[in-house]
């Protein structure tokens, strides 16, 4: 099954998304928390052809080996939501 969601992703609050809607299907995703160690965290949008994402970019910079063990807290909640539109 193949679902065609119209436009970007739009904010729909922090952390939570609604990704798009086709003429039977909705979805929305939610990021109530995300922690890395003291690195900002921040979301991008983007799109190619048909196909949409988000990214959740957790670090950002130099490449470098990261010591999870030296992290005070690393942690994503997530949840994804699929909700089909009913005929009214």
């Amino acid at each position: 099954m193949r679902e065609v969601f119209d436009g970007l992703p739009e904010v729909a609050g922090p952390g939570s998304f609604f990704l798009g809607k086709s003429e039977r299907i909705r979805l929305n995703v939610q990021v109530p928390e995300a922690v890395f160690g003291n690195h900002p965290v921040s979301f991008r949008f983007g799109e190619a052809g048909m196909s949409k994402w988000i990214e959740l970019v957790l670090y950002e910079g130099e490449e470098r080996m990261i010591d999870f063990g030296q992290l005070n807290e690393a942690l994503v909640i997530f949840t994804i939501q699929l909700q089909e539109e009913l005929d009214e």
